[in-house]
């Protein structure tokens, strides 16, 4: 990016913002889970970071973050998809019909799975 020199500070900050994470956590909520460890440490470690070195030159990364009080981008990602998956479990919602049938279970258990767990339907996993 050779046009960066040119840019001052405040521009830059406006672009971190409102572009650079937005096309970062662009449908977050459908591939965040399916996202590796390293993936996430890839693209921390390259936009995130590289930014916020441009913006705070001389300090840690982990400095940066408990000085600003700002999330990561992972942390971003999993609150925008945990939001998205509440809002698929309402029942107005449009893609709420694709989620299982909730189960009824009448007595206590330490952990309650509220959807049935689907059925495979494979010679693999028969039993």
């Amino acid at each position: 990016m050779w046009g960066l020199r040119y840019i001052t500070l405040p521009v830059y900050v406006y672009m971190v913002y409102t572009i650079i994470r937005l096309v970062v956590e662009y449908a977050c909520p459908v591939w965040h889970s399916g996202l590796h460890r390293y993936l996430s440490d890839t693209i921390q470690n390259g936009p995130e970071e590289g930014s916020y070195r441009c913006i705070y030159p001389g300090e840690l990364y982990n400095e940066i973050l408990e000085g600003t009080k700002l999330p990561t981008l992972a942390e971003r990602r999993s609150k925008t998809s945990k939001e998205y998956f509440d809002k698929i479990k309402k029942d107005n919602h449009k893609l709420n019909h694709l989620l299982p049938n909730l189960r009824a279970v009448p007595y206590k258990m330490r952990t309650l799975h509220q959807n049935c767990v689907p059925t495979a339907r494979t010679e693999r996993f028969a039993f």
